[in-house]
């Protein structure tokens, strides 16, 4: 189930509006009115898409990588 709240929420993130329209068509509420894969496909965010480097570049760029967030998830139970 997708909460109307965390819909916004990602609203307010810095990522590209081509990015935030692709997703938020797939955080639809009412699971009949999210696009099929093939329809996401068509999104210019996917269009515009110069190969994986691109997509690895737009969403992953800026997020801890996977030893960082163990650690500090470690960090904060020891706490």
């Amino acid at each position: 189930m997708i909460h109307e709240k965390h819909s916004k929420d990602f609203k307010n993130k810095k990522f590209s509006e081509e990015f935030k329209d692709m997703v938020a068509s797939c955080l639809n509420q009412d699971p009949s009115k999210r696009p099929s894969a093939d329809q996401l496909l068509q999104y210019s965010f996917f269009k515009n898409c110069e190969g994986l480097g691109f997509l690895f570049k737009k969403v992953f760029n800026g997020l801890a990588n996977v030893e960082e967030r163990i650690f500090f998830k470690l960090k904060m139970m020891k706490l």
